[in-house]
């Protein structure tokens, strides 16, 4: 192991004697040094071995035990400021370094999990809707490292994406989305390896040979409402899949995750629904029924905070720098106050829930209904 101080963790002596590490609130610490002894520690913390620090700290203050100084080391990694360099910094992309010294301020050098950008790089992600969320998505996690990308939509650019759309400009009006993201996406990154799906999805078993061996799908298809999800759940489900939503109202944003046969899944939420409010189906057959599709409202700030969220789960999920915060629950993301909070939760039903469970579709009227609209939601 190979012990240096972070690039971002700066130290400095303060008129006090004081050693104060770092200078970032909630990072900074400031410790008593009246014998040096830190400051000796901090001055090699240049990428040698631990056992060299051990000794030139030793030398220095011969009062010292190995112990001692391998407590110090360990004092100033729990708070994240110690970085083991190895041979795995020479393969991240130039790109991706600042991603990476991102990744390395929740590294703790002596529980040898480090989130790496690497992980990203490898994992198969696929994202299905290329408008405001999706479109946005895919460069997000370009960016962030994703190299295993598959893209899917069907529709045409038009002149009012262009707002929020931001992987499209106005030369690609009237162009595919999915042939102008592809070209786009790949400017980005010469190593991405892209496929492009044209296609409008209608049922889940046509999903599931696309997603097949990904690692996350990220469903961010908004029509037919509730129905798409089905199919997305019921696919990923199947193939073991991992899935990130997201969608948007007016003034919120949600997203949510589901780990098949894991956390609850799409269709448990909708039985955790039929259980709690004895009118959720005959809202939603009264909503279908009233014809009413409200036109498109997004702000693209606001859209930015969704997609920031959506691409950010997606990530933890990926290499765990931090735990996700979407599995089984909702998370809200309010736009104009930019709080994001947990305003629903539910369990998987295993006993109950038709699509990940042992349950029947027909004990609920939310699926009978749901599939009189759209008949390919899918039974099992």
């Amino acid at each position: 192991m190979q012990l240096k101080l972070k690039e971002s963790i700066p130290y400095y002596r303060m008129e006090s004697g004081r050693i104060r590490v770092g200078a970032e609130r909630g990072v900074t610490m400031e410790f008593d040094d009246p014998d040096g002894q830190l400051l000796t520690m901090l001055e090699v913390l240049d990428g040698r071995s631990v056992e060299s620090i051990v000794s030139h700290v030793r030398q220095r203050h011969s009062g010292l035990s190995e112990t001692d100084v391998h407590e110090g080391l360990r004092v100033l990694d729990q708070y994240g400021f110690l970085k083991d360099v190895d041979a795995r910094e020479g393969s991240v992309e130039k790109s991706l370094i600042p991603t990476q010294n991102f990744f390395d301020g929740f590294h703790r050098v002596f529980d040898r999990k480090r989130p790496r950008v690497e992980a990203i790089s490898e994992a198969r992600v696929v994202v299905l809707g290329l408008g405001g969320g999706g479109s946005n998505v895919a460069t997000m996690l370009v960016g962030a490292g994703v190299r295993q990308l598959t893209i899917l939509d069907f529709d045409l650019v038009e002149t009012g994406n262009l707002g929020r759309q931001f992987l499209y400009k106005l030369d690609d009006v009237g162009l595919s989305k999915v042939d102008v993201a592809t070209r786009n996406l790949s400017r980005m990154a010469e190593s991405l390896n892209i496929t492009p799906v044209e296609m409008k999805v209608t049922s889940s078993e046509e999903l599931r040979p696309i997603i097949k061996g990904a690692d996350i799908v990220v469903c961010l298809i908004d029509e037919p409402r509730f129905l798409i999800q089905r199919m997305v759940n019921q696919a990923c489900v199947r193939e073991g899949v991992t899935c990130v939503y997201g969608f948007s109202f007016n003034f919120t944003g949600r997203v949510y995750s589901v780990i098949p046969h894991d956390s609850g899944c799409f269709d448990c939420l909708q039985v955790y629904y039929s259980r709690v409010d004895p009118e959720f189906a005959d809202q939603f057959k009264a909503l279908e029924d009233s014809g009413f599709r409200p036109p498109s409202s997004a702000y693209p700030p606001a859209m930015m905070q969704l997609c920031s969220s959506i691409s950010d789960e997606v990530v933890r999920l990926i290499n765990s720098y931090s735990e996700p915060m979407s599995v089984g629950r909702q998370l809200e993301v309010n736009y104009v106050s930019r709080r994001c909070e947990t305003v629903l939760e539910w369990d998987r039903d295993e006993r109950d829930c038709p699509t990940c469970g042992s349950g029947n579709y027909d004990d609920w009227p939310i699926f009978q209904i749901q599939n009189r609209f759209h008949p390919s939601a899918g039974q099992k």
